[in-house]
């Protein structure tokens, strides 16, 4: 369950770049629809790239690949909410698209390893599940939470994005703390 919820928050995270990104690029004048959609083909590529090393990244990480995963993407979320620029906004959403490249394999690889090979696809389609009810329910949140602060701006959005980012963060701390004490219970009561 731990890991649907997980999930569930990155998928809310990824909402400001999905419905927000461009817009707030020419909102805030930062460049023209071209310049946006060129900065999202930097977040793809890097999304692209860090997902083919993916299990290099995880020789160097080890347990700590989801966190740094999720702090990229919080990274990326959080210099759109708070800065302007055109090179700030491709060097966002470079960290943006490294974060998801590496964190959508980690995802799979966690929910396999925190369940049984019996559960193990009924977990996945259940985190499957929970990606896709965020990306389908991310634009009426979003609209919500805007039309609740009084902000409809595409910028602001990316406080909300950042939000879901930080509690996916503590998630995955909590989840890396707890998986610690179990590991050290077992070992404890082995020895």
């Amino acid at each position: 369950m731990t890991w649907v919820l997980l999930t569930f928050f990155f998928n809310l995270g990824q909402g400001g770049i999905n419905i927000d990104f461009n817009m707030a690029v020419v909102e805030e004048h930062i460049t023209d629809a071209t310049g946006a959609a060129n900065m999202m083909v930097a977040y793809s590529i890097l999304g692209l790239i860090t997902g083919l090393f993916f299990g290099v990244f995880m020789k160097f990480a080890k347990t700590y690949g989801g966190i740094i995963a999720a702090s990229l993407f919080l990274i990326g979320n959080l210099l759109v909410a708070t800065t302007n620029g055109i090179f700030i906004y491709y060097i966002a959403m470079m960290f943006a698209g490294a974060g998801f490249g590496l964190f959508m394999p980690y995802m799979f690889t966690a929910v396999s390893q925190h369940t049984t090979s019996a559960n193990s696809a009924y977990a996945t389609s259940a985190t499957t599940a929970a990606a896709s009810l965020g990306n389908f329910i991310a634009p009426y949140v979003y609209s919500i939470l805007a039309n609740y602060f009084g902000n409809i701006s595409s910028k602001f959005a990316f406080n909300f994005a950042s939000t879901f980012c930080l509690i996916l963060l503590l998630g995955l701390i909590y989840v890396k703390i707890s998986d610690h004490k179990t590991a050290n219970q077992i070992k404890g009561s082995i020895n």
